[in-house]
């Protein structure tokens, strides 16, 4: 089986790598900018590409060689700037470009983000959201990062190549971009930085990167997953003081939740609302913001995460430990 990865220095697709030399018959090609990060890969027997995403000369080649893509290089972040319309946008309709000569293409897998979807926001800044997300519910991304990559899921749709669309909700485990929203955590909680403290009403989805990488290789060979969008996480949402309470057990850290009326942290909300109503960090750490259902992709495929929340966020510590970052 011929597989072709984007991204496969980043985090996912780091992680979607180890995974796929673990299956049986399995052809890896990577395409890749730095040659340094992917120095450890060349040793397993990866025909490495050196090129561009905005480049399809660089990989049109190997791309056209390949039976399953996985499409998975982004410039992450919840973030706005012409940057992300460049490198998820336009990255992947070079990217569709180069396909257009494939003979063997039997499916393109595109990881996509919670972000694409997002919510819509009336006036009432301090609304919570008690239904999670879905495949049905209205597209409305609010930053650039998550219109870029709605945009990339509108190229590929509208391309009539065989597709399949993962969209999962927050990712965490091991190998994570450097000053990574999880590096700051971890540290952030290590350390007793008060904020990890609160007891925030915010509920999240999240998913171990490792079971995003085995959810990947999945959709990429289930007949009810063809040209159909998904999203992914595990089945029961984290609240974020539970997060930050689990993490202390991980990290063998003391851990003394402040105190605080539920009238109080609605005081702190509106204000934060009044002063950042568009910051997602403020959504996140108050509403159901980053809540989502993966109910569709367990119907369609029989997908379930099988690592889970507590033992994902011990192997993630684990990591760092090995790796000397703690």
């Amino acid at each position: 089986m011929k597989v072709f990865v984007t991204g496969s220095t980043g985090f996912v697709g780091r992680n979607l790598v180890e995974f796929l030399l673990k299956q049986e018959q399995v052809e890896l090609t990577c395409l890749v900018r730095n040659l340094e990060k992917a120095s450890s890969m060349q040793d397993k027997g990866i025909q490495i590409i050196h090129g561009d995403l905005l480049d399809p000369s660089t990989y049109e080649k190997a791309l056209g060689e390949a039976e399953w893509v996985f499409h998975v290089a982004a410039l992450v972040g919840l973030k706005n700037g012409p940057e992300f319309y460049t490198a998820n946008r336009d990255g992947t309709a070079c990217l569709l470009h180069a396909l257009k000569s494939s003979q063997t293409l039997k499916r393109l897998v595109f990881l996509s983000s919670i972000a694409a979807v997002d919510r819509s926001w009336d006036h009432d800044w301090t609304r919570f959201f008690d239904s999670p997300l879905d495949e049905e519910s209205p597209i409305c991304p609010t930053t650039d990062y998550g219109k870029s990559k709605r945009q990339a899921e509108e190229l590929i749709i509208e391309s009539g190549f065989p597709y399949s669309i993962l969209r999962p909700a927050y990712i965490y485990g091991p190998h994570p971009r450097s000053n990574s929203s999880m590096d700051k955590i971890v540290y952030h909680v290590r350390d007793r930085i008060p904020y990890t403290r609160f007891p925030f009403p915010g509920v999240a989805s999240e998913i171990f990167v490792e079971d995003l990488a085995e959810a990947l290789w999945h959709v990429a060979h289930h007949e009810k997953a063809l040209n159909q969008d998904f999203f992914v996480a595990n089945p029961k949402p984290q609240s974020i003081s539970n997060f930050f309470q689990k993490l202390a057990q991980c990290l063998e850290a003391p851990y003394s939740p402040q105190k605080v009326s539920e009238k109080v942290m609605a005081r702190f909300m509106r204000y934060q609302f009044a002063m950042r109503p568009t910051d997602p960090l403020v959504r996140i750490l108050y509403t159901n913001y980053f809540h989502c259902s993966a109910e569709k992709l367990k119907q369609y495929t029989g997908y379930v995460p099988q690592i889970g929340f507590n033992k994902g966020l011990a192997e993630t510590i684990e990591w760092y430990q090995q790796e000397g970052k703690l």
